[in-house]
């Protein structure tokens, strides 16, 4: 497949919080390197954050993402009660962050290129970019639900 080809299969969700990208082709091999060079494109021409999403639709039962975050953005802490977040960084450097109950850090992990982070449910979580820019596989149970399935603490400010 070709990264014309690539391109042209994705189509956009524009409900999310950040631009969410689709592929018409969810039960294919894809290119990481393509998928990487379409994160950056498009960030740099929409000054945003980005995903692509490699499973069909949001009913899927497991969800696969590829993610592009700014360090210039602000990213909340948060919790799902139910689901960790599996995160393998691409590109760039994460921060994790656990916090306790009255926002207290309680522990911090920085993730470089090629590491798995994972984290479990039900703690108050947040990750921030190190790098300008960090591209990072994520894999989590599905199917999305927009209300429940992020609790935002009350001592977060948003």
């Amino acid at each position: 497949m070709s990264y014309k080809e690539f391109v042209n299969s994705l189509y956009i969700d524009q409900n999310g919080k950040s631009p969410s990208f689709f592929t018409k082709l969810s039960f294919k091999t894809h290119s990481l390197k393509f998928s990487v060079r379409f994160l950056k494109n498009y960030s740099k021409k929409f000054k945003s954050d980005v995903r692509i999403c490699f499973h069909p639709n949001l009913d899927h039962e497991l969800h696969v993402m590829i993610i592009l975050q700014n360090k210039f953005n602000q990213y909340l802490p948060h919790k799902h009660p139910y689901v960790g977040d599996t995160i393998l960084v691409c590109n760039g450097k994460l921060l994790a962050k656990i916090f306790n109950k009255t926002g207290k850090i309680t522990e911090e992990s920085i993730i470089k290129e090629n590491e798995i982070y994972l984290m479990p449910n039900n703690v108050f979580h947040c990750f921030y970019p190190l790098s300008q820019q960090v591209i990072y596989l994520e894999v989590k149970p599905g199917p999305f639900k927009k209300f429940g399935k992020s609790i935002f603490p009350k001592w977060v400010n948003k």
